[in-house]
């Protein structure tokens, strides 16, 4: 390979943090990637072609224009045919909707119901989403969504395990070499979630809150599809 993996930063995280998360390492790797959600730069799929990985990013803010991304809403269809990717992963992106700190900021925000209607919506999204992407994954093969969006993951386990996929939820370890960087973090939002109980929001408890987002940022959620 002929650049680091420390090479870009993406909006939070350095390009070897995020493969780090989703479980994908390039130096180990041989076949096709799908990266769901890449964002505007579409830096780590830019940065996996440089490298000699077959990698598309698809993700309907983007502002660069490579023959290998795809400027498009996932959920309504990736022009792409059945079985052609070998791996498929998404961070930061919309499955953080899921997450179950997302819940309860949201509640504790307005209420129970105005969740219910904000999550119903993301909800659809995240699924035919899911879809899409278990479809042009080839059989036995992995879709990883980092962080784990635990609200999400539970709600649609049933529905998903009728289907015949497989969810699992893996521990992302820290490598020595990131740091402490998801742990920080954590620390940092922490920080972020007292001050939101200066300024008055009822009944917000800011451990409980880090729990949550310590628990999601430590674990990827992996869906493998039958075959």
């Amino acid at each position: 390979m002929s650049k680091t993996i420390y090479d870009g930063n993406t909006t939070q995280y350095n390009i070897r943090t995020v493969l780090f998360d989703v479980g994908l390492d390039p130096s180990h790797f041989d076949g096709r990637v799908l990266d769901i959600g890449c964002g505007k730069e579409a830096r780590v799929v830019v940065y996996l072609n440089e490298n000699g990985i077959e990698a598309d990013g698809v993700d309907p803010e983007l502002t660069i224009e490579k023959p290998f991304l795809i400027k498009r809403d996932a959920s309504k269809g990736i022009p792409k045919p059945d079985n052609h990717y070998d791996f498929a992963y998404s961070s930061m992106s919309l499955f953080k909707d899921g997450g179950a700190s997302n819940r309860y900021f949201i509640i504790k925000l307005t209420d129970e119901k105005r969740f219910d209607v904000i999550y119903t919506g993301r909800k659809n999204c995240m699924l035919r989403t899911v879809n899409e992407v278990v479809r042009v994954l080839k059989p036995g093969h992995d879709f990883a969504v980092w962080p784990y969006p635990a609200f999400f993951a539970e709600d649609v386990r049933p529905k998903l395990e009728r289907k015949g996929i497989v969810l699992r939820k893996d521990e992302v370890t820290e490598d020595p070499d990131l740091s402490g960087k998801i742990l920080e973090i954590c620390s940092n939002k922490k920080s972020m979630y007292k001050a939101l109980g200066y300024f008055g929001l009822t009944g917000f408890d800011d451990d409980i809150m880090h729990e949550l987002t310590t628990d999601e940022f430590m674990h990827r959620m992996v869906l493998t599809k039958p075959g």
